[in-house]
């Protein structure tokens, strides 16, 4: 699934892509793409959204979050 959203820098708002992607792998929330401290964080609070609202992550399958474009900091 690729999202479209915004992030604000020093020049205002830039375009970004967020893609999310089941993967094989330990049941987890992984976020790419030069992602600050407090988005890296997030992961745990969407999990027990997740959760709280009854959707489970596949056994044996993570979801990977990848911010694009790579180069800017989110």
């Amino acid at each position: 699934m690729l999202i479209q959203s915004f992030v604000k820098t020093d020049f205002g708002l830039r375009p970004i892509g967020v893609e999310v992607v089941l993967v094989p792998g330990v049941s987890q929330i992984q976020i790419l793409g030069l992602a600050d401290q407090v988005i890296k964080e997030s992961s745990k609070r969407i999990l027990s959204a997740l959760r709280h609202q009854g959707f489970r992550i596949p056994p044996g399958k993570q979801v990977l979050i990848n911010l694009h474009p790579h180069h800017l900091r989110k």
